[in-house]
């Protein structure tokens, strides 16, 4: 019994440490591109309910540094220093998509509760959800 307790232990310790949260940016592998995809290494936000951090996969929202994207909407707009960016980003909402824990690579920072909040707010439009 003390054996299954301590692996449970182990086992919570490791998910807590390891497990991306909302709102947390993250080095990210996005694969290779198809078409106008957002792809290669980027930060990228955890928009994923924290109370699904057991699962293998997170939904994430990638950035660009590219600041010309701010024009399209559906993007969010993260300052130098937020999330532990070191530039100006533009989070691409309209680009969200479900990454496998794996290609999470390096947590970078968290954004405030303000830009989550625009964050939120930004996926219902592009999700087409009445807030």
């Amino acid at each position: 019994m003390k054996l299954a307790w301590m692996i449970s232990l182990s086992v919570w310790l490791k998910r807590t440490e390891m497990s991306p949260r909302r709102g947390e940016v993250w080095l990210a592998d996005l694969g290779w591109p198809t078409g106008h995809e957002q792809a290669y290494k980027h930060p990228a936000v955890v928009i994923q309910n924290d109370d699904l951090g057991q699962l293998s996969t997170f939904i994430v929202i990638p950035t660009t540094s590219k600041l010309h994207r701010r024009r399209y909407k559906g993007t969010v707009t993260l300052q130098a220093g937020e999330g532990g960016l070191d530039k100006q980003t533009v989070a691409l909402c309209y680009q969200a998509r479900v990454l496998d824990r794996s290609k999470l690579l390096q947590r970078l920072g968290e954004v405030s509760s303000a830009t989550l909040a625009e964050v939120e707010i930004t996926m219902a439009y592009v999700l087409g959800i009445a807030v």
